[in-house]
């Protein structure tokens, strides 16, 4: 670089000074040589100054930046967003058109907002009856906007069914969905392509008939018409067909609790779960139990049960239980016992499932 410098500067001084003594008024070549050299080196320690001063700044503003890289890598993990839960009850619905006036257009980006307020809601607590949780009018207004979005029927009714308790919403959500897979899918194309689960609306419903409201004639009405379905799982066509059995409805809704056992992906919904599955298999258990006491009685008493006096009905179930080798406890470790009404039960907790008990 040094080489270069002086090279032109040899060239620069003797090309002036050529030129100047040829053409000069004066003819002083020397004093002519002087200045100009003068200017010249002003000039190269004038640059020389400013690059100077960039390289001192660049490497201050670098470093300084460096500093705070550091600074907020060490700092920033240690913060957290404030967090603002979402409101225990909520009393009114949203206006669609509203909401889509103020997404300016993104329809697209609101949906999906509402879509990550649903999964990032951590709430676990059941509502009173008649009340909605925000869960639901968030679900209500998304299928609203984008009506062939079917994860929020079914994922939607799924939580507010099983997890928050809102029967009322989850019913109305799927029937909801059904209208729009019945009426408002825009090809047969996309019903097979987007829509081929919706056997699992019918199964969250028939869930709701059976083990919510006890209406065994609706449960058994849904899953037959779930069972004409294409893409239908096989087992749903065999829960159509245990309906007609004895005691078929205890089955059903056992297999429905395991399906969604499997699909439970936390421990409060799983032990809710498995609370619903214990009072099944007590049911159908009982259930059983007292039909087969029934044709004892009736193979061993020549007049009425309603007849027999209380101690002479203990009598018999003593009798039945030793005939019959059945345990005296169940398999939770309660006591099997003959209650005041004559019927057989036992004094382990469980709920009351599907009215029949």
């Amino acid at each position: 670089m040094k080489r270069n410098v002086c090279f032109i500067l040899r060239l620069d001084i003797k090309t002036n000074f050529v030129l100047e003594t040829e053409k000069g008024p004066s003819g002083n070549a020397r004093a002519f040589f002087v200045s100009k050299f003068r200017v010249l080196m002003e000039e190269m320690i004038k640059n020389s100054t400013l690059s100077y001063n960039k390289m001192i700044w660049s490497l201050g503003v670098g470093t300084s930046l460096l500093v705070l890289q550091i600074y907020l890598g060490q700092i920033l993990p240690t913060l957290e967003t404030a967090y603002v839960p979402l409101p225990m009850k909520q009393e009114s619905k949203w206006n669609p058109t509203l909401f889509k006036t103020l997404s300016f257009g993104h329809h697209s980006l609101a949906v999906d907002w509402l879509l990550i307020r649903f999964l990032s809601d951590p709430a676990l607590e059941h509502v009173s009856e008649g009340e909605h949780p925000p869960a639901y009018y968030d679900l209500d207004l998304a299928t609203d906007i984008d009506p062939l979005f079917f994860d929020f029927y079914w994922a939607g009714s799924y939580k507010l069914a099983i997890v928050r308790d809102d029967v009322a919403g989850a019913e109305e959500l799927i029937k909801k969905g059904l209208r729009t897979y019945k009426n408002g899918l825009p090809s047969e194309e996309f019903k097979n392509t987007q829509w081929w689960e919706v056997w699992q609306l019918y199964q969250v419903l028939g869930y709701i008939y059976l083990m919510e409201k006890g209406d065994l004639a609706l449960a058994q009405q849904v899953f037959e018409e779930a069972a004409e379905l294409p893409h239908v799982p096989g087992y749903i066509k065999d829960l159509a067909k245990k309906f007609r059995q004895p005691g078929g409805a205890y089955l059903v809704g056992m297999t429905i609790t395991d399906f969604l056992l499997r699909k439970a992906d936390n421990e409060e919904d799983q032990q809710k779960l498995l609370e619903k599955r214990k009072s099944l298999y007590l049911g159908q258990v009982l259930t059983q139990a007292n039909q087969e006491f029934e044709k004892y009685l009736t193979s061993q008493i020549k007049v009425s049960r309603s007849k027999l006096v209380p101690a002479k009905l203990q009598e018999y179930f003593e009798h039945f239980i030793r005939e019959k080798n059945l345990r005296p406890t169940d398999e939770w470790g309660g006591k099997i016992y003959l209650n005041d009404q004559g019927k057989i039960t036992t004094t382990t907790p469980r709920q009351s499932v599907m009215g029949l008990e």
